[in-house]
Parts: C-alpha cells; sequence; structure tokens
C-alpha cells in the first residue's frame, strides 16, 4: 500500500446486554498519526445493526478526510466478519441500504 491512504480503524459498541449502543472509530494515516476521532449513540439496536451502522457512518466520515488529505485509499478494519461480508455483496439491511450506496458512490477501492 503505498503512502497516499487514510486507514479508519472500527472501535465498536454493541452489544445488546448493555444498552444504548454506541460505535467509534479513528482515523489515521498509512504512518498511524492519528487524523481524527469519531464516537455516536446508536440506541437500542442489535449487534449487527450497531455494527453496520459503525462502519458506514465511519467511511461517511472518513470520505471528508480523504477529501481534506487529498487521499484516494480508505483502509477499513472491523472484527464483524458477517457485516464485512454482507457490504462487499451488497446484502445489507434495507435500513442502511441508501446510506451504503452512497458511501459506495465516494470510493473506487475498498480493502
Amino acid at each position: 500500500m503505498d503512502d497516499n491512504c487514510v486507514r479508519l480503524a472500527q472501535h465498536i459498541q454493541g452489544m445488546v446486554k448493555h444498552r444504548p449502543a454506541g460505535a467509534g472509530c479513528g482515523v489515521r494515516d498509512c504512518q498511524s498519526a492519528c487524523l481524527g476521532a469519531l464516537a455516536i449513540g446508536l440506541g437500542e439496536i442489535t449487534n449487527y445493526m450497531a455494527e453496520s451502522e459503525a462502519i458506514i457512518s465511519g467511511l461517511e466520515w472518513a470520505f471528508d478526510w480523504a477529501v481534506r488529505w487529498m487521499v484516494d485509499t480508505v483502509v477499513v478494519a472491523s472484527d464483524s466478519h458477517s457485516v464485512v461480508l454482507a457490504l462487499r455483496s451488497g446484502k445489507v439491511p434495507w435500513r442502511v441500504m441508501g446510506r451504503w450506496r452512497r458511501v459506495q458512490g465516494c470510493y473506487t477501492h475498498f480493502f
């Protein structure tokens, strides 16, 4: 990977036992320097939806950083294999489908 990227690291809390759920992420450059952080409340939703919302919200937010820093690659790290597979296949929950389609239009590559 080249030096012209933004790394979006997802740190997600969406446990059903500990409602309300929340999500957070940090944005780093490819040298791991912290560029910013985001935390959002998600209310009472399932773990799967919390993971989906967190990744999509993070990608929406990271796009501003990518434009600001003139980078062309965003790397997403998530611990939810099922959500990543759903996003790659386009089989996302209807609740986030519109936002996911908009996010896809902002980026050329997903890793």
